[in-house]
Formats: structure tokens, sequence, C-alpha cells
């Protein structure tokens, strides 16, 4: 990865989990504008055209999680799979 200040790194990651900028100038106490700035670095050092490619940059170096799985899939995992179904 490129020379990221663990700040920008920060903001990359939440970028990548799906946090918008607002989101994480809130959680990271930091003004839109703050959080603007250091997306921009993020871009412009990664070389990089634009906020999607920066997602997707996220997601392929593993700073974001895996998708969830698919609704009727997480359904299966919160009651336990499929051996509830009482056969």
């Amino acid at each position: 990865m490129a020379d990221l200040s663990t700040r920008e790194t920060e903001v990359l990651r939440r970028l990548g989990y799906g946090q918008s900028i607002g989101g994480i100038a809130e959680a990271l106490n930091l003004s839109v504008k703050t959080v603007s700035t250091y997306r921009a670095r993020i871009l412009e050092k990664l070389n990089l055209p634009h906020t999607a490619a920066l997602i997707r940059y996220a997601i392929v170096n593993g700073l974001s999680p895996d998708p969830k799985p698919p609704l009727d899939e997480r359904a299966k995992l919160e009651v336990g799979g499929d051996d509830n179904l009482g056969h």
C-alpha cells in the first residue's frame, strides 16, 4: 500500500465499510471538510480516479469486511442452520 498516514488508512478502511464522509467525520470527531481532504489525499496517493475505485481498493486489499451473505443465508445462520427444521 502507498505511504498512507494512520488517519488516511482509517478513513480508507471506513470508506471500504461503506461509511459516509459525514459518518466518518462524526465517528472520528473531525469536520466533513477534513475527512474530504483525507479522501482526496488517498485518491492522489493511490492514483485512483474516484471514490468507487477507492472502495474497491479497500475491499480487494482486505481493508473492509467480506460482503454479508444473502438474506436467506443469514436467516439460516440466526436460527441455527438447516438442522433446526424439525425433521
